[in-house]
């Protein structure tokens, strides 16, 4: 049976990693270094399940790739095609007007502040949808796969 189905697996799973943890220790320094990736999917040790914190950091345990310069190379480096299709990139800006003042009005915005600070700060209308939803750590996460080794990227 493959161990992420096996019962003593979903015993842990149904389990908060800080449940599991503060079973195993009392250092509560301890405990935040362990669960430090706890960003990577998006609840604290206090909600998230011990099963996901474990499959995460089993993940890193093997290192992991971090682009040199910092993940800000990772989208300096994919500006140059966005703008190649006619498409602009503002960075610094709140909701559609730059810090210079000049507004700018695009059919589509991307905003990465949440919904709530979506609909009521950026927003001239605020939206009573943003009342009903707390703020939280993370609504969409993206995975990026590549063709090239890591090598071969001209960072």
């Amino acid at each position: 049976m493959h161990p992420v189905l096996s019962r003593s697996f979903k015993k842990l799973a149904a389990k908060t990693t800080w449940e599991v943890l503060s079973s195993l220790t009392q250092n509560k320094k301890l405990i935040g270094v362990l669960t430090t990736q706890y960003g990577d999917y998006g609840l604290p040790p206090k909600q998230s399940s011990f099963g996901i914190h474990a499959l995460v950091t089993q993940h890193y345990l093997n290192g992991a790739g971090y682009p040199v310069g910092e993940s800000e190379q990772i989208a300096l480096s994919i500006i140059p095609t966005i703008q190649k299709t006619g498409r602009e990139v503002f960075v610094r800006a709140v909701g559609v007007r730059l810090v210079g003042g000049k507004e700018v009005r695009a059919a589509t915005i991307i905003s990465n502040v949440g919904i709530k600070n979506t609909y009521l700060k950026l927003l001239k209308q605020g939206n009573p949808i943003a009342d009903d939803h707390a703020s939280s750590v993370s609504h969409f996460g993206m995975y990026i796969g590549f063709k090239e080794t890591f090598k071969n990227f001209q960072i």
